[in-house]
């Protein structure tokens, strides 16, 4: 199953990582983030951020 942002329901850091790097994770507008919580083992790990700063 997939999520609305291209990650899977419970994506890793490596499936986060390479959605980023591949561009399938869409950046919001200037000043703005987003997050998702990242897992392993079926397990919450970490939190993934990303987003564009207001410089």
């Amino acid at each position: 199953m997939k999520c609305a942002r291209g990650l899977p329901t419970r994506p890793t850091y490596e499936e986060w990582r390479d959605a980023l790097d591949t561009e399938r994770l869409e950046f919001p507008g200037r000043a703005q983030g987003n997050c998702t919580v990242l897992y392993r083992d079926g397990r919450p790990e970490q939190i993934g951020y990303w987003g564009v700063t207001a410089d």
